[in-house]
């Protein structure tokens, strides 16, 4: 197990906070819009420039973390209303 750090400890507690906004988000998906739009980002980015590079060249990467982004990266979409986004 790593070393615990204050970084670490920051890096927890925002991403722990971006959860229960997002999970606010699904149940205010009008009000809570760009935490959504960050997250569809944010986690897409991550598969797309993190895991996948790691899974072609058979190095380790976080695959519980990727399966969970996956899921969010499939949803969000749904979820997010677009038309009221870019009114």
């Amino acid at each position: 197990m790593p070393a615990s750090s204050e970084a670490i400890r920051l890096v927890g507690a925002l991403w722990g906070a971006i959860f229960l906004l997002s999970v606010l988000g699904l149940f205010f998906p009008q009000k809570m819009q760009i935490v959504l739009v960050f997250q569809l980002i944010y986690k897409s980015s991550w598969l797309l420039f993190a895991a996948l590079p790691a899974l072609l060249l058979h190095q380790p990467f976080p695959k519980g973390m990727a399966l969970f982004f996956i899921v969010w990266v499939i949803s969000l979409p749904f979820v997010i209303e677009w038309k009221w986004l870019f009114d």
